[in-house]
């Protein structure tokens, strides 16, 4: 279940069941659909919890003791405005019932108005539109929608970002020579929790997304890959993963849910002469600088031995290729 509420029409129930407030214009009350009545259908889209009855967030993983309200998003198939009993519940307690005017078009949101103080475990709420069963529909089927959640006090620790020649195996890269290929990863601990936690996560490079999805993180150390390889190109990047982004899982803390590495490509800031990035210069990789000085080899081979970023190659930055093999790298 992933949707932004904030653009929906709401509707607020007092936990007895009065009509508290209308956030779109109500128009006066109608009969009940009966018999014979054309098209009409109302749709459960959605069981969603909320941090506010009027502009609140959606959650999904509240923390003990919060105080969090019930909501459900529906969809109404008809041509007029038509008048059913709905009812929400918790763990199969009734929590908040009324009747309502739902009207067609777009979708909309009930709110009960009394706030739920979460409690530790595992629990589902379930919303029942038409629950009397006053309204003739042309699909009966569709007027329950339930949400199965947990409350625990959970941590998401985002630990390292870092970079692999493989998707989830290979050797850990450094420092990727331009041109290869490399697969984003992190690692991360949930805390608090002994069931798993979809989440929202996404990996960026340069603040730009290269990949995201919900998640389902087990407890305890693991780690999130993108599947899909990120070409190097010269210069300095950041890659960093953010952890529910959305802010839909309340936590214990809230400041640890990104991971950055800055690493380098080529050129300036490496160790001069270290082609392949892997922080030794090697006699392979200064036979190469020779060759480029001699014009035998192209400098996009080991733009490394470019310490100035000047697009050439000088005897002076060979020299100083020498000296790292000799002396290593000082980065």
């Amino acid at each position: 279940m992933r949707m932004s509420v904030g653009g929906l029409a709401r509707v607020v129930l007092t936990a007895g069941g009065v009509l508290l407030a209308v956030s779109f214009a109500s128009p006066a009350r109608h009969d009940v659909a009966q018999a014979g009545t054309a098209g009409v259908d109302l749709e459960a889209v959605a069981a969603v919890l909320l941090t506010d009855p009027q502009n609140g967030n959606l959650i999904t993983l509240p923390g003990i003791g919060q105080q969090v309200f019930v909501g459900v998003v529906y969809q109404m198939t008809g041509s007029s405005t038509v008048s059913a009993d709905v009812s929400a519940s918790i763990d199969g307690q009734p929590f908040c019932a009324g009747l309502i005017d739902f009207q067609p078009g777009q979708q909309r949101l009930i709110v009960c108005t009394g706030p739920w103080p979460a409690t530790a475990g595992t629990h589902t709420l379930r919303w029942e539109l038409d629950d009397l069963h006053n309204v003739v529909e042309t699909d009966e089927t569709n007027n329950v929608a339930e949400f199965t959640f947990i409350v625990a006090d959970v941590d998401l620790v985002a630990e390292r970002a870092y970079l692999r020649t493989g998707a989830g195996e290979g050797d850990e890269v450094q420092a990727p020579t331009p041109g290869q290929a490399v697969f984003l990863h992190v690692d991360y601990q949930l805390n608090g929790t002994d069931a798993a936690v979809a989440v929202d996560v996404r990996a960026l490079i340069d603040d730009e997304v290269w990949c995201f999805g919900t998640v389902e993180l087990d407890p305890g150390a693991n780690g999130v890959l993108c599947q899909n390889e990120w070409v190097a190109t010269s210069g300095d990047h950041v890659l960093r993963w953010e952890f529910d982004y959305p802010n839909f899982v309340t936590e214990t803390d809230e400041t640890n849910n990104t991971a950055t590495l800055s690493f380098h490509v080529g050129g300036a800031t490496g160790c001069t002469g270290d082609c392949n990035g892997d922080g030794v210069v090697a006699t392979d990789e200064l036979v190469r600088a020779i060759q480029i000085l001699l014009g035998l080899d192209d400098l996009s081979h080991c733009e490394a031995l470019d310490a100035d970023n000047n697009g050439n190659a000088a005897l002076d930055e060979a020299v100083l290729a020498v000296d790292n093999a000799i002396n290593e790298c000082r980065l």
